[in-house]
């Protein structure tokens, strides 16, 4: 496995985490007068978490699946974090199918877990858009009337087309790269990594991890432009790295990261409406507009601020809570709140979230 050591050894004077929580910072302080954080929010926020129910929320997927070994049940964690995007698209998928994306997107990788022969990179390298269909359970075709043809209609691409090819594509180049790289499967890859990483004892291993996850995988590469500088997120790899943490760390000592308290926040569209509903992030009346009558927040300034802040925020609050005396971790608060959206919990119905649709398969 000389190819994993040598790119851990390149990377070790680098973090990916901190460069995300740096790129972010700068880009609320740029756009500020449109997104910006109420520290005084924040604290009173981390005054009212009780660290023992946050932490019992915190336990990575789970699951009524059977796994063969490790290396099946790590390959579909990841694969389950590959596809979790199209957000965009969860008006149109509770119409066609009763799901919203995040449901669409667990149905479909456990669709693949039970439904390949073998969930490896070979199936994966040969993942179409047929397959979306097949696994995701949505058409992304609709029947429409053939011009001066009457009860004449044909088959063509609708509005979820562009989610079906994108998904198809994460799952097909995942599966060429680790073909490419000689790994049989995903869940491989990444034990090779943690082997690697715990016997040279690195000191930032959930780092590491989130970077080879970025740089070997074209879905899990999410950064964005603003203002010319280009801004980190690493959304899904750090949520594959958090959960791994949180399935195997108490078990396993290669997942048991020592950093992984300083994995960023979800910058999806879910901890922006949590922390807009709680005051902590502030947003001009222009973009509160777009969210609140449920228009399209197009992908730009505007969108690439609110996840901004939905880092920044988390980390306020992270600092606050630690002036108490509450070790908490912005992994922790993601999985809290995620939760508390669930059927009958606090959260639920209370929440706003944006939708990007066009160009995004971050989230």
């Amino acid at each position: 496995r000389t190819h994993h050591s040598s790119r851990v050894i390149r990377m070790a004077g680098s973090n990916i985490l901190s460069t995300v929580l740096s790129s972010c910072q700068s880009v609320l302080e740029a756009h500020k007068d449109h997104v910006h954080i109420d520290l005084a929010a924040a604290a009173e926020v981390a005054a009212q978490l009780d660290p023992a129910e946050v932490a019992a929320c915190c336990r990575g997927l789970q699951l009524p699946l059977r796994f063969a070994n490790q290396a099946e049940e790590v390959t579909f964690m990841a694969v389950s974090h590959l596809v979790n995007f199209g957000s965009g698209y969860d008006t149109l998928l509770l119409k066609k199918c009763k799901r919203d994306a995040r449901e669409t997107c667990q149905y479909g990788a456990l669709g693949m877990h039970m439904g390949a022969k073998k969930l490896d990179a070979v199936w994966m390298s040969n993942f179409a858009p047929s397959d979306v269909q097949k696994f995701f359970g949505f058409d992304s075709h609709e029947d429409a009337p053939v011009p001066n043809i009457p009860c004449v209609t044909m088959s063509r691409p609708g509005p979820l087309s562009p989610l079906t090819q994108a998904l198809a594509a994460a799952v097909r180049e995942a599966g060429i790269t680790l073909q490419a790289e000689g790994e049989e499967s995903p869940g491989s890859a990444i034990l090779g990594v943690v082997e690697g990483l715990h016997k040279k004892g690195h000191p930032t291993p959930a780092a590491v991890l989130v970077q080879e996850l970025v740089d070997s995988t074209p879905a899990f590469q999410d950064s964005a432009l603003f203002e010319g500088k280009r801004i980190i997120f690493a959304r899904r790899a750090q949520m594959l790295v958090a959960d791994l943490h949180m399935r195997f760390g108490k078990e396993d000592p290669r997942f048991d990261f020592v950093d992984a308290h300083t994995l960023t926040a979800d910058s999806g569209n879910l901890i922006p409406a949590v922390l807009r509903h709680k005051g902590v992030v502030c947003v001009s009346e222009e973009i509160a507009s777009i969210i609140d009558q449920g228009e399209e927040l197009v992908a730009g300034p505007h969108e690439r601020a609110l996840r901004a802040a939905a880092v920044c925020g988390v980390q306020a609050i992270v600092e606050a809570a630690a002036l108490h005396g509450k070790q908490l971790s912005a992994a922790q608060l993601g999985k809290y709140w995620e939760v508390l959206t669930e059927k009958g919990q606090d959260l639920n119905g209370k929440l706003t979230k944006h939708l990007t649709r066009a160009g995004n398969v971050a989230y």
